[in-house]
């Protein structure tokens, strides 16, 4: 009889713990307070970089908490944490994840201050995806922090849903641009990450290829309207040269190039006018 009186307490408060769980919602912007590093020149101390789009299961003995993060740079969101347990402090709560292998190191560790209903955030970020023979090195650390504003479910899964849609059209729109091949012409769309020393931001986008007897030119657009790049390149058994020249500042440059023959993946690097340093990767077929 005590064995089944037990089972009923333990029965009754798992039922109760779940009847008094509730899900919260919050937009939660996020501003760069201290950049410690960035190789990469990818962000920039007091500017706002993204929202973070959070939903917060609460309860009594097992809060959990799904985290994305809508990036302003690039419209893309990723996911952060996804039914992560949080580990309740005085003051509210933290919660962090890590991702240690071989193609990349990721520290993310969120505290959060609980104010009235709301909560206000501190995040220290750290990432390092080493260089190898067909990626550049990305490296870069900061502490951040933000207020987190309270929104409803139905606000909760529009933004989601919205996103979710974009990338759906995008991999639409990149099968139709698959690159047309005619006896020894190439030509096509490939999307492309360029670092230029002295250039504020990592350059993403995509570019514009026509290619005869594996001598091409290339063309693509700067952001925030910085105006166009036109360049050449001519490639050789896995080898290759390039040049470019650009309508900002009149910038110019050129350098040598990696050609991955089996999946079409270019590296380049090589120096500008000014002898800055200016590396890239075009992305495979």
């Amino acid at each position: 009889m005590r064995k089944i009186f037990l089972l009923k307490i333990l029965i009754f408060l798992m039922f109760t713990s779940s009847l008094y769980s509730q899900e919260y919602y919050y937009k939660c912007p996020e501003v760069i307070n201290n950049l410690i590093s960035d190789e990469n020149n990818l962000f920039s101390q007091g500017n706002k970089i993204g929202d973070n789009i959070i939903k917060l299961n609460k309860d009594n003995y097992n809060s959990k908490i799904d985290i994305h993060f809508l990036n302003f740079k690039n419209n893309s969101i990723n996911k952060i944490f996804k039914n992560k347990n949080v580990e309740v402090t005085t003051l509210g709560f933290d919660v962090e994840n890590k991702i240690n292998n071989d193609s990349m190191i990721q520290e993310s560790v969120y505290s959060f201050l609980e104010i009235g209903n709301e909560y206000a955030f501190t995040r220290k970020e750290f990432f390092w995806n080493p260089s190898n023979d067909s990626s550049i090195e990305t490296k870069y650390e900061y502490e951040s922090s933000g207020r987190c504003k309270s929104i409803n479910k139905i606000e909760y899964q529009k933004i989601l849903k919205i996103q979710n849609n974009e990338n759906i059209i995008l991999e639409k729109e990149n099968k139709k641009k698959k690159d047309v091949i005619t006896n020894n012409q190439l030509s096509g769309e490939r999307t492309f990450a360029l670092s230029w020393e002295g250039y504020e931001e990592l350059i993403l986008g995509s570019l514009i290829f026509n290619e005869e007897n594996l001598i091409g030119n290339i063309n693509f657009d700067l952001p925030k309207n910085d105006g166009s790049c036109l360049g050449t390149y001519v490639l050789s058994k896995g080898k290759g040269t390039w040049s470019l020249r650009c309508d900002k500042d009149d910038m110019n440059a050129s350098g040598l190039l990696d050609w991955n023959l089996d999946n079409g993946t270019v590296v380049g690097q090589g120096k500008d006018n000014k002898d800055r340093k200016v590396k890239f990767k075009v992305a495979s077929k």
